[in-house]
């Protein structure tokens, strides 16, 4: 299991790095997997948005973490299509 969720993690962030520069013209976003277990340790969204220093999410607009998100679902799509996507 370890070694899926590492492989998988590296799947979605090379297709992150090349979807998040286009939906905001530049920048670079990449998901980091905290320390500890695989299994159980979390995820961290680290981004770069053109012309602005980000030193946490919550300094994005609603839109800009919308976008962020979207970004975020669409790396993992590619990566493992569903049978189904709803983006509300």
């Amino acid at each position: 299991g370890r070694k899926k969720i590492l492989e998988a993690l590296l799947a979605v962030n090379e297709k992150l790095k090349k979807i998040f520069p286009q939906i905001f013209e530049g920048g670079r976003a990449e998901l980091i997997l905290q320390e500890g277990d695989p299994l159980s340790s979390g995820l961290d969204l680290w981004i770069s948005v053109p012309e602005k220093n980000i030193q946490s999410l919550s300094m994005l607009s609603g839109g800009e973490k919308a976008l962020c998100v979207l970004a975020l679902l669409i790396g993992f799509y590619l990566v493992r299509p569903g049978p189904f996507c709803i983006l509300d």
